[in-house]
Formats: C-alpha cells, sequence, structure tokens
C-alpha cells in the first residue's frame, strides 16, 4: 500500500463534499467529474462507505435539471 494511503477515504469524503458545493453552484459538469474522481479514489482505497457516498450524489446531480 502506497504510503499515506490511509488518508485517501478522508481525500474521496472531501471531493464529495466539493462536488455538493460545487454542483449548489450550478456547475454540474465539474460537480460530476469531482465525483468520478472521488469514487476512483475510494474504490482504489477500498471505501465502501464513501463509494456509496459518490453513488448516491452521482444519482441526485443526474436527477436534478440543468440550469
Amino acid at each position: 500500500m502506497l504510503e499515506g494511503s490511509h488518508h485517501l477515504p478522508g481525500v474521496a469524503a472531501n471531493l464529495v463534499g466539493l462536488a455538493y458545493v460545487t454542483a449548489q453552484q450550478g456547475r454540474r459538469d465539474e460537480a460530476l467529474a469531482l465525483l468520478a474522481e472521488a469514487g476512483s479514489i475510494a474504490e482504489s482505497a477500498q471505501a465502501y462507505g464513501i463509494l456509496r457516498q459518490v453513488q448516491e450524489a452521482q444519482a441526485q446531480l443526474c436527477e436534478r435539471p440543468t440550469r
């Protein structure tokens, strides 16, 4: 495992939060990109709880109409 990789779940969780803020600013495409990155990090860190959060956020953004 990479040194410092124990921090990866926290990084992924922070990206989820940033994606919510970004989406609230009307920057949906950027939010989806942040969630994709968060999902990759969470999956590589085997942080399945965070991965569920990513999937829930992606589903919410896909339901929401674009501005």
